[in-house]
């Protein structure tokens, strides 16, 4: 076969467009490998306590953080209401550690506590949320951080700063932090505030933008809230990270007529990070003519200007699917000023029977998207009629879905209930889902409801348990193209003979002097700035620290400063000296200094406060040098023949130097006039230097040994 030459910058995966799609397809069929649960909570084999609830988030260096409600007294030290337990994982969910309580007051408050989120800004700063009545005449949303990865919390404060004179109760928090620093809570409240908004259930808001110090005075995010009857509850919460949010949840509200009084789906959009919020507007098109309960949305974003909406609902779709729950979805490319026709997520909508529950939406990559919901559904028999997790995929963003599949490993043979999941991302696609399970998991743990989580890579198109994006930053797989996605899932690049000889071989598409088969970094700026793996050091962070290599002190360990010089522990002569980076003449714990300026650093002078001397002796009298030159004042002339005179030979006095027969200028013999320069060179060594201007002439007279010119 000969092989067409194309121009230099044509990437061979444009050229294999044509076959792109069903490959990008199946990259997204391909079911993730999820790990056996485990139990968060490692008191699950002993405790009673009901435990409910759950959220989990990851700093993506390793460290994971499950938060949860729970009953449980642990040993007896808290009461039998419901407080908020938290357990760490530093191995990426395999082990945890023993659940504490982050509510301060968990010992002696008789109040219930519940409903919790968790953010972090992957810097060791967590805050975590959740609703209360202890110490308040109605539920409040309070709140406490952690800046030692969730090893210690703060005393808990309250997120809605009217709590201490509200009448209304505040619920459902979904708190989000977006990558620009604003922290969003938004909740559902019965709070009129005021008299400027209704008793009804409502949206309300606060922001932050110093991670939880200060927050927002509360303010309605449904914009009718003053005049409207119906009620909007668990609101969900998206942004794009460029100050754009979108903010979706169910309302039995029909917008002055124009829809119907069940519950559908509401969005708002605010341009600036929540100082204004849109007017509602309906999510699903359907408004009008459905009469069944749309509830419980997810939203997610490409942050592209495509949205995404998922939800539970009892609607058949005008008789295409059945009247049991389903999931349903609809999508926006035009950052949600408008929305698709509603359609069906799960693929099995119109022949299953059992009902399907709280779906939570993920966008994986522009248009790979992954949703996991809790069903009663069996899959025609595959597993229990129990709630069990089910999954599906759609790489065609969201037009298309596969059929549903089991999520949780036990699900064949479990008969506990597995529900309120909570799914997350580090990402570097690993993910992991958090649930609240009934199971006993074989008789290790007991029969009430207890934490667990599962992990999984995704997308991992070929399957190999490792994320795409781990393989591709491992060097596992290549990315001839950049786009994240090893090239043996899509075809004519590397690792993968058997689509045939790779084009990229004989490409280099950014022009770093790497061909494109070899390439991990597209794009590097600049020819010669690239390694062999084609990455400059602005594209390289090989210690996963999110300090780029150029800056990194220590680009290939995590950088610590031990002392808290801002000079990192690997380049630090001195790790442990605050005062010093460079051991110098002194060594770490000793500064440098010269306290005469005689250039000797005083550490090892032995007279640091006389500049003339720095040997042993008495630093008040002057150095050996000086005491000798002060004895030796004669200086010695050259004869007239221009030798040096013997130690025994009477000197020339020292002045001017004539010519012994005649001062004429014009003599050619004539020396002209001399001028005697004198030097000490070492102790006990005078040395003597004789410059005839007119000739040049350089002579030299010592009275040691040594040579000194």
């Amino acid at each position: 076969m000969t092989l067409a030459v194309f121009p230099r910058r044509m990437c061979a995966v444009c050229f294999l467009a044509a076959t792109l799609s069903p490959l990008v397809s199946l990259r997204a069929q391909i079911a993730p490998s999820v790990s056996v649960p485990v139990p968060v909570n490692v008191n699950a084999g002993s405790d009673s306590g009901i435990d409910e609830q759950p959220d989990v988030a990851t700093d993506g260096n390793g460290t994971w953080i499950a938060v949860w409600s729970s009953t449980e007294d642990i040993g007896g030290s808290l009461g039998a209401d419901r407080d908020v337990l938290v357990s760490r994982s530093t191995d990426n969910g395999v082990t945890w550690s023993i659940p504490i309580p982050v509510n301060s007051d968990a010992v002696g408050d008789p109040g219930e506590d519940f409903w919790v989120s968790i953010v972090t800004d992957r810097t060791d700063h967590w805050l975590v949320a959740w609703v209360s009545n202890n110490d308040l005449n109605d539920f409040d949303i309070r709140y406490a951080k952690s800046t030692d990865n969730g090893v210690s919390w703060s005393t808990l404060a309250v997120l809605n700063s009217n709590g201490g004179a509200d009448n209304g109760d505040d619920t459902a928090p979904n708190i989000v932090l977006s990558e620009n620093g604003i922290l969003m809570a938004v909740w559902q409240s019965t709070e009129n505030l005021g008299g400027t908004a209704g008793t009804d259930n409502d949206i309300l808001y606060a922001t932050s933008s110093d991670f939880g110090a200060t927050w927002s005075t509360p303010a309605t995010l449904n914009s009718n809230a003053t005049t409207d009857t119906g009620a909007d509850t668990n609101p969900h919460i998206s942004t794009d990270n460029s100050g754009k949010w979108v903010a979706v949840w169910q309302s039995t509200e029909n917008l002055g007529g124009t829809i119907g009084v069940d519950d559908d789906i509401l969005t708002s959009i605010s341009t600036n990070d929540g100082g204004q919020w849109s007017a509602p507007t309906v999510v699903n098109t359907n408004a009008t003519t459905d009469t069944a309960n749309d509830e419980i949305p997810s939203i997610a974003t490409d942050a592209n200007g495509a949205w995404s909406v998922a939800w539970q609902s009892a609607e058949n779709l005008g008789g295409t699917i059945g009247t049991d729950r389903d999931i349903l979805f609809a999508r926006s490319t035009d950052d949600a000023a408008t929305w698709s026709t509603v359609v069906p997520l799960n693929g099995n909508a119109t022949t299953d029977i059992g009902e399907d529950f709280f779906v939570q939406l993920a966008q994986v990559s522009t248009t790979d998207y992954f949703a996991i919901w809790y069903s009663s559904d069996a899959l025609s028999g595959t597993i229990g009629v129990d709630l069990d997790y089910l999954m599906s995929q759609s790489s065609d963003s969201g037009a298309s879905w596969t059929s549903p599949l089991a999520f949780n490993s036990n699900a064949t043979t479990d008969t506990g209930n597995d529900s309120l999941q909570r799914l997350t991302s580090d990402g570097f696609d690993n993910w992991m889902v958090a649930w609240m399970t009934t199971d006993v998991f074989g008789g290790t743990i007991g029969i009430d409801s207890d934490i667990v989580v599962a992990t999984f890579p995704l997308p991992d198109c070929n399957g190999n348990g490792v994320g795409d994006r781990r393989d591709v930053r491992a060097g596992t797989s290549v990315d001839c193209n950049g786009n994240s996605v090893p090239d043996e899932c899509e075809g004519g690049c590397p690792n993968a003979p058997v689509f045939g000889t790779p084009l990229c071989a004989v490409l280099d598409t950014d022009d770093d002097g790497v061909n494109d088969c070899d390439d991990r970094c597209a794009n590097t700026p600049g020819w010669g700035l690239a390694d062999a793996r084609g990455c400059s050091c602005s594209q390289l962070d090989d210690d996963d620290d999110g300090v780029d290599n150029c800056g990194d002190q220590c680009p290939d360990i995590q950088d610590i400063d031990s002392d808290g010089d801002s000079v990192a522990d690997c380049v630090d002569q001195c790790p442990n000296d605050s005062n010093k980076s460079v051991s110098g003449v002194c060594g770490c714990g000793v500064t440098d200094s010269d306290m005469d300026a005689d250039g000797t650093p005083d550490c090892v002078d032995a007279c640091p406060n006389n500049p003339d001397r720095s040997d042993p002796g008495n630093c008040d009298e002057a150095s050996d040098d000086e005491t000798e030159a002060a004895t030796d004042d004669r200086t010695e002339t050259p004869t007239d023949d221009g030798s040096i005179p013997s130690p025994d030979e009477p000197s020339t006095p020292v002045g001017p130097v004539t010519d012994p027969t005649t001062d004429n200028p014009d003599d050619s013999d004539d020396q002209g006039p001399t001028v005697p320069i004198g030097a000490f060179c070492g102790s006990g060594t005078l040395a003597f230097l004789v410059l005839s201007f007119s000739g040049l002439g350089l002579f030299s007279s010592n009275r040691s040994r040594s040579t000194c010119l």
